[in-house]
């Protein structure tokens, strides 16, 4: 009734279904890879657990399906890929820290301004290798409180390039 056909129309035999698995062979079967139907015909897809019900000696009597539309959560993944796209392959510098300030990740336009590799900042305060002495610690605290109060800033800054090049 609801997991009649693949995405693409073509018949879904329950041979192949892997929420009738849990019938089948007794085991309980989970995945967040199919999709089910509405009643006015458009699908959704689902996560879904299918676990096995058994009687007092044993039999398999059927399953338990529960599932969730997780549509939504895929149009956010999708919109996280995008970003992640765009982060990696812009031309400017992005660093990525945790709250102590620490490199988590860079994307290829840091690594191609600063000479650094992913694997040499990872770790590291940006400060501690990437300032020098044309670097106006005034910006570098503006660029700082912004940070801390979660506000955007435009400012420019000298830094300093693996080869010492400003």
């Amino acid at each position: 009734l609801i997991h009649h056909h693949h995405a693409d129309g073509s018949p879904y035999p329950a041979e192949e279904c892997k929420v009738y698995a849990a019938y089948r062979d007794g085991q309980t079967h989970s995945g967040d890879d199919e999709i089910y139907w509405h009643k006015d015909g458009h699908s959704f897809p689902v996560a879904y657990t299918s676990t096995p019900i058994f009687d007092e000696d044993g039999n398999n009597l059927g399953a338990v399906v529960t599932f969730r539309d997780i549509a939504e959560r895929r149009q956010t993944e999708e919109e996280i890929l995008r970003l992640a796209l765009v982060a990696q392959e812009t031309d400017n510098a992005i660093i990525i820290t945790d709250k102590d300030k620490n490199i988590e990740w860079v994307n290829a336009g840091f690594t191609r301004l600063t000479e650094y590799t992913l694997e040499e900042v990872v770790g590291k305060k940006p400060g501690a290798f990437l300032q020098g002495p044309s670097t106006d610690q005034e910006t570098v605290q503006r660029v700082r409180e912004a940070i801390e109060k979660h506000e955007g800033i435009t400012e420019e800054i000298v830094n300093y390039a693996k080869s010492g090049r400003e």
